[in-house]
């Protein structure tokens, strides 16, 4: 350990995900022996919070840059955790803190949760029946806060952990305590259910009305019950916006990405991916190109597999056929941009398709030339234009398409071209890929009209 290299809380901050790991951290009062293991999130220059270990107990560390923003946050954070333990809902214990007195950075530190996950993984781990019975435990977790008159501002999947059955309720800093002691009423604890929900994939939509019950049947101060339809209508304007605002994130730094550009290219790919390979990819994509085994050669796009950071997948770059079309384009949202925005919105739906893994566009200043998008290549999946060949029925594709078309219509979105070889099934599960002609739709009349379309255009794969 001591060969480990030592850094500052300063310098932690500025390192953010770059930073040496593990590495010993020197200067935080109260924690001598601090070695970080992991950045877990990062604020660049304003927050960083990472696993680490302190006299042989593993916790997790907040740092919070600024003197006004650490007292705000690292206040918040213990006074929600303790306002949590009062009501007897489970949650991560304070381990050490101190901030806003003679220090830049501040800091509030809690044990490690051990042998715990997210309860997102948790969920998409199990049967819907499991789920049923996870969601009535996390209900349980609800009333007790609503009836002691706290909630979760932020309460995704991720801010919840899951540990043999039990929840644990964690970011105590997203803990509106405001209203302590007084029951939630009506309009507060709709707003909080609907904000949990909202993290569900649409086509687990129809498990919310027995979760609904068991809240119900457990909560008290309620002048009126929430019903069904209320909590419909409100969860489908806050997929809306909560969609809107991920897909503007997908184009800029940030825990997931890692994003630069400058007057030749803007680039973002998957942090998970940010290897040498990525990194000389940004500077000669054309030489990935060449080298990648040919798929399809056409004037508008060329396609070819190949293997980037250990992984198959495939490169199509978006050509430039003359100088009108050069001209046009220049000005237009590059297909490999869309391409990347709508697969991040497939997989933000619940809808299975390969992971996108990197943008790039060639740019002069402001406009935009030849453009690359790489994705994952689907594997160990058969074309549905060879089911068909091999005797695949209409009826049967109907059947198969099922629950892929009713996650559209709940999403209010259409693929735009739903010729056979744009999709493979693995497992009875439909993966679309060539997703640069999809629609995300903001009203039911055009929504109707383009569906209408994508289920003409898929029942005419068996008759060509």
């Amino acid at each position: 350990m001591d060969t480990l290299p030592v850094v500052s809380p300063k310098q932690l901050v500025a390192l953010g995900f770059d930073l040496p790991v593990p590495c010993r951290v020197e200067g935080l009062a109260g924690l001598d022996d601090l070695v970080c293991l992991k950045a877990l999130r990062v604020v660049p220059d304003r927050r960083m919070v990472f696993l680490a270990t302190n006299a042989d107990t593993r916790i997790v560390v907040k740092l919070i840059n600024g003197q006004r923003r650490q007292t705000q946050q690292c206040a918040a954070e213990e006074k929600g955790i303790i306002a949590l333990e009062g009501l007897a809902v489970t949650t991560q214990k304070i381990y050490a803190s101190y901030w806003g007195v003679s220090t830049d950075i501040g800091y509030i530190a809690t044990r490690y949760i051990e042998n715990a996950q997210d309860l997102l993984a948790t969920w998409l781990q199990q049967s819907d029946d499991q789920r049923v019975t996870l969601l009535e435990q996390v209900m349980l977790v609800f009333c007790k806060m609503h009836n002691g008159g706290v909630f979760q501002e932020d309460a995704h999947l991720n801010n919840f952990l899951c540990r043999e059955g039990e929840i644990f309720v964690i970011d105590g800093a997203s803990i509106n305590t405001e209203h302590l002691g007084k029951a939630l009423d009506h309009e507060q604890s709709l707003d909080n259910l609907v904000v949990l929900f909202g993290q569900l994939y649409p086509h687990f939509d129809p498990l919310i009305p027995a979760a609904l019950d068991y809240y119900l049947q457990h909560r008290t101060g309620l002048s009126e019950p929430i019903t069904l339809p209320a909590l419909e209508k409100q969860l489908a304007a806050f997929r809306k916006e909560r969609l809107a605002k991920y897909l503007k994130k997908v184009f800029r730094e940030s825990t997931e990405h890692v994003c630069f550009q400058d007057k030749h290219q803007f680039v973002v790919f998957a942090r998970v991916h940010d290897t040498p390979m990525a990194r000389e990819f940004a500077r000669d994509p054309d030489a990935f190109v060449e080298q990648g085994e040919m798929l399809k050669q056409g004037n508008s796009s060329t396609v070819v597999q190949t293997v980037f950071n250990d992984k198959p997948c495939v490169i199509k770059r978006y050509n430039i056929k003359s100088m009108p079309h050069a001209i046009r384009r220049s000005v237009q949202t590059s297909r490999a941009w869309v391409s990347w925005r709508n697969a991040h919105m497939l997989r933000a739906l619940g809808i299975p398709t390969p992971e996108p893994v990197l943008l790039y566009e060639a740019r002069w200043g402001a406009m935009r030339s030849t453009a690359y998008f790489i994705s994952e290549q689907v594997t160990d999946a058969t074309q549905l234009s060879e089911l068909i060949e091999q005797g695949l029925s209409k009826d049967e594709g109907l059947k198969l398409f099922e629950r892929f078309f009713d996650a559209l219509k709940r999403s209010q979105v259409t693929h735009g071209d739903m010729k056979a070889t744009n999709f493979f099934v693995r497992d009875d599960v439909v993966i679309p890929i060539d997703l640069d002609g999809m629609s995300w739709h903001q009203s039911v009349s055009s929504f109707e009209q383009a569906f209408a379309e994508d289920q003409k255009r898929f029942i005419q794969n068996w008759s060509a």
